[in-house]
């Protein structure tokens, strides 16, 4: 799937329209031939089903990037983050740039348990290889115990 300047203006596009993007909006605006978007997707529904397409259009608005400089610092960042808005797993992305520093640090926060989450397991497969990884559970503890402050603090 590749990422077209064109795909990405028409997710802006759909976005402004609707204030959100879904992944069923974009398979929908996809569907037609002429659309930037309709070549990010498979359409062979012997290969791939609707529910396959909807996971495409996730993965392409996960992957949209976007340049953001504050003062003399830039760095790429994702475009779209779930929507903040939304309850439990209802659908919806919204433009990273329109969610406020309170949602933002609120999403930090569940991204960040999270990574705790994902450190927990590597310290459990370290401590499963500890004889062939000698300190590597120990080290992965404290990043995690620095993961968990951090958190802790959003």
């Amino acid at each position: 799937m590749k990422l077209t300047d064109g795909a990405i203006a028409e997710l802006k596009a759909l976005e402004d329209r609707r204030g959100r993007l879904t992944a069923e909006q974009v398979v929908e605006a996809a569907e037609d031939e002429s659309s930037a978007l309709h070549a990010c997707f498979e359409w062979d529904d012997v290969k791939a089903g609707a529910a396959y397409r909807i996971e495409q259009a996730r993965e392409l608005i996960r992957r949209v990037k976007i340049e953001v400089t504050i003062e003399e610092r830039t760095f790429k960042t994702v475009a779209y983050v779930r929507d903040p808005e939304k309850e439990g797993n209802a659908p919806g992305y919204q433009n990273l740039m329109r969610v406020t520093a309170r949602t933002a640090g609120d999403m930090m926060r569940n991204e960040l348990e999270a990574v705790s989450f994902d450190l927990g397991r590597v310290i459990g497969l370290a401590e499963a290889k500890a004889v062939e990884l000698p300190g590597v559970a120990e080290k992965v503890t404290t990043i995690k115990a620095q993961v968990d402050r951090l958190a802790a603090g959003m």
